[in-house]
C-alpha cells in the first residue's frame, strides 16, 4: 500500500541469525512491526488498517463503510464459510489437510475466530 500510495518507506528484513538480537526491540516480541517515528507499532491487521487510513486506502464515506460492512457480513463472509465447510466434507476427516491438524486448519481458526470477534457472523446460517 504505501509504495502504491508513493510514500516512502524503508523494509527491513531480518535473518535468523540477526533476528535474536532484534526480537526484544519488537512490540509482542515478534513481526511485522510498524515504526513511526521511533516507536514500534504491531498486529498485522492494526499496521495495516493504519497505513490504509494514512494513504487514501480507507473509505472516508461513513455510508460507504456502511455498505462495504454489509457486503462482507452478507456476501462476503458466508461465501467463504460456505467454501470451508465443503473443503472440510470433502476431506472426510474434519481437518483441511490429511488427518490431523496442519497450518490450514489453524489460518482457517484464525479467519473464523476474527469474524466472531467482530460481530460478522451474527446473521450467518451457521451456529458457532
Amino acid at each position: 500500500m504505501l509504495a502504491l500510495a508513493g510514500v516512502k518507506y524503508e523494509d527491513i528484513r531480518y535473518t535468523f541469525q540477526t533476528w535474536p538480537a532484534e526480537k526484544s526491540k519488537m512490540s509482542f516480541g515478534q513481526l511485522p512491526v510498524l515504526n513511526i517515528d521511533g516507536k514500534m507499532f504491531g498486529q498485522s491487521l492494526a499496521i495495516a488498517a493504519y497505513i490504509a487510513k494514512e494513504a487514501g486506502f480507507y473509505p472516508k464515506n461513513e455510508a460507504k463503510k456502511i455498505v462495504l460492512a454489509k457486503e462482507l457480513k452478507v456476501v462476503d463472509v458466508p461465501k467463504y464459510l460456505d467454501l470451508f465447510e465443503k473443503l472440510l466434507k470433502e476431506s472426510g476427516t474434519g481437518y483441511f489437510v490429511g488427518t490431523t491438524l496442519t497450518l490450514a486448519d489453524f489460518f482457517i481458526y484464525d479467519i473464523i475466530s476474527v469474524t466472531i470477534d467482530r460481530g460478522v457472523l451474527s446473521t450467518y446460517k451457521h451456529p458457532y
